[in-house]
């Protein structure tokens, strides 16, 4: 699969309780076979893998095909991602765009409203 963009997205769920199995859950429990996303950035900013990178991801409507997915945990509606969440995707980010050969004009989602924090 030729990966063209990247997509970052936010849980949309508090960030001090919310896990990759709870995504996973919740996924699941919207019908799906697994966690919709490549990869999980926790409060903590661990880096959790989700669905394998070799396969299409369930995350983005329309747009799954060619992406890959990252999910950092909290609700940026109605608090600020951690500097420590920040830097780990600006890590996952990075070895992506390298691995890919991208650059930051295939990266779409919450980025650039988390990208204020850095």
């Amino acid at each position: 699969m030729k990966i063209t963009k990247l997509v970052v997205h936010h849980s949309a769920s508090k960030a001090a309780t919310t896990k990759k199995a709870d995504l996973e859950r919740w996924h699941k429990e919207r019908g799906f076979r697994e966690i919709g996303y490549h990869k999980v950035i926790e409060v903590n900013g661990n880096i959790v893998d989700g669905r394998s990178e070799s396969s299409q991801g369930a995350h983005a409507k329309g747009a799954n095909m060619g992406s890959l997915g990252v999910c950092v945990v909290g609700d940026f509606e109605s608090e600020s991602p951690l500097q420590v969440q920040i830097k780990s995707l600006i890590k996952v980010l990075t070895e992506w765009c390298k691995s890919h050969k991208l650059n930051s004009t295939h990266i779409y989602g919450t980025l650039q409203c988390a990208w204020q924090y850095n």
